[in-house]
């Protein structure tokens, strides 16, 4: 994020906050600066906002939440693709799509490989597929190879946005147990392609998450519970597509662009 001088900012202004960039607000810096001199700051999610108001207290009456929407370019791809719902044939297979950064270990990918053998023993043909890059892949690769999962735990890479269509229609599940998300709009485009998701209690996942309707939030770093939810899913093809099909009808009433556009502007006065 950049940001000019602080003496240079207009006035008055907004601020939107994602997340991850508040742990760059330190006391005195153009970060911390330009929240403290927002007449209106707005967050992603109640857990960002959150996260907000404890490192600065005195801007809580400014903060608002309003939740992301799903990029329409990209929905207007996928929108042209085949049909996404039951009629496909789905693999039993989970999906996690996120950054693999080795300053940003607590998106879950640890945590669904070592949760991947108890899953094989109930379910032998499962399948995680891993779709994402960065500097700690090589990481994630030699784990899986540690734990002689390569045949079944496959790494995708980036992947474009028509590829990742493909990849979801294709999946039973988005798993991703995180504990640093501050909104997780994977989660919402899972959702729109009628996956039910796996998530931890511990961000903003549980705010997009509803236990047992539209997916299952579980303790972070919890592997075993991680592994149960996973199993119990691929075991029931007509619990994911209920779930899957309760998923699909929130994402579009939730993560729509217009519905953003008037939540942004009622939050901004206009």
């Amino acid at each position: 994020m950049t940001l000019p001088k602080f003496g240079m900012l207009p006035n008055p202004y907004a601020v939107f906050v994602h997340g991850t960039e508040i742990e760059l607000a330190a006391e005195g810096n153009r970060f911390y600066n330009a929240l403290l001199g927002a007449n209106r700051i707005i967050a992603n999610s109640q857990y960002t906002a959150k996260r907000v108001c404890r490192i600065l207290p005195s801007v809580k009456k400014h903060v608002c939440v309003v939740p992301l929407c799903i990029e329409p370019a990209r929905l207007e791809t996928w929108g042209k693709a085949p049909e996404y719902s039951s009629s496909v044939s789905k693999k039993r297979v989970v999906i996690i799509v996120a950054r693999m950064c080795a300053q940003e270990r607590g998106k879950g990918h640890d945590e669904l490989i070592e949760a991947w053998p108890q899953v094989k023993r109930r379910v032998s043909d499962a399948q995680l597929w891993i779709v994402g890059d960065g500097d700690d892949r090589p990481r994630y690769e030699a784990k899986v190879e540690e734990c002689c999962l390569t045949e079944s735990v496959k790494f995708f890479g980036r992947v474009d946005v028509e590829t990742l269509g493909k990849l979801y229609r294709l999946a039973s599940i988005f798993a991703m147990p995180s504990c640093q998300e501050g909104f997780g709009i994977a989660y919402a485009e899972a959702m729109w392609h009628a996956l039910p998701c796996i998530a931890s209690r511990s961000d903003a996942g549980s705010e997009i998450i509803e236990d047992g309707s539209n997916g299952f939030l579980v303790r972070y770093g919890d592997v075993d519970a991680i592994a149960d939810k996973i199993a119990v899913c691929l075991e029931n093809s007509k619990l994911v597509e209920r779930m899957g099909a309760i998923a699909r009808t929130y994402s579009l009433q939730r993560f729509s662009y217009p519905r953003f556009r008037k939540n942004l502007f009622h939050a901004l006065g206009c």
